[in-house]
């Protein structure tokens, strides 16, 4: 289980650094993006001036008036690819986003498990009480039949003693027999 959580862990990691990388492309395009918006800024001012001097300089103003179509076209090309990264990064946001919901339901799992791991040690420990009593219980029995046995040894002697007894009795008896035969 451990194993399974560190390897999504793993991933989700991966997939951070990946929209770290991302994140950094973005805002290096933005960056450049600004770069040149502060060219065309630039660029519109020369136009401004040139516009002044225009009537000198018509054929130059095509000539730049042709740069300018090229650095629009530019501008609309990295505008499509901010477009791009940007649904680039709403996939990555949804992906984070079902990476969190497998992760809160492992947590959820993980607390699930905590609380029957705690049952399961509660148990544990109502079954330990218990062998604990059953013990004493053991004890408390082999305590009787040692006592039982040591009045099993006070009987067998007694019995000994009896079966002595019986037998100086049955001598008596066997001379009072010869005796009364005499």
């Amino acid at each position: 289980m451990g194993a399974g959580i560190d390897a999504f862990a793993g991933r989700n990691d991966a997939f951070d650094e990946a929209i770290d990388d991302f994140t950094e492309r973005n805002n290096d395009f933005a960056n450049r993006n600004n770069a040149f918006d502060e060219r065309n800024d630039a660029f519109a001012e020369c136009n401004n001036g040139f516009a002044e001097r225009n009537n000198g300089f018509v054929e130059r103003n095509k000539g730049f008036a042709e740069r300018n179509n090229d650095f629009t076209e530019r501008n609309d090309g990295f505008a499509q690819r901010n477009s791009d990264f940007a649904e680039s990064n709403d996939d990555f946001a949804e992906r984070n986003d079902d990476f969190t919901e497998r992760n809160d339901g492992f947590a959820q799992r993980n607390s699930d498990f905590a609380e029957r791991n705690d049952d399961f040690a509660e148990s544990n420990d109502d079954f330990a009480e218990r062998n604990d009593g059953f013990a004493e219980r053991n004890d408390g029995f082999a305590e009787r039949n040692d006592g039982f046995a040591e009045r099993n040894d006070g009987f067998a002697e007694r019995n000994d003693g009896f079966a002595e007894r019986n037998d100086d009795f049955a001598e008596v008896n066997d001379d009072f027999t010869e005796g009364n035969d005499a």
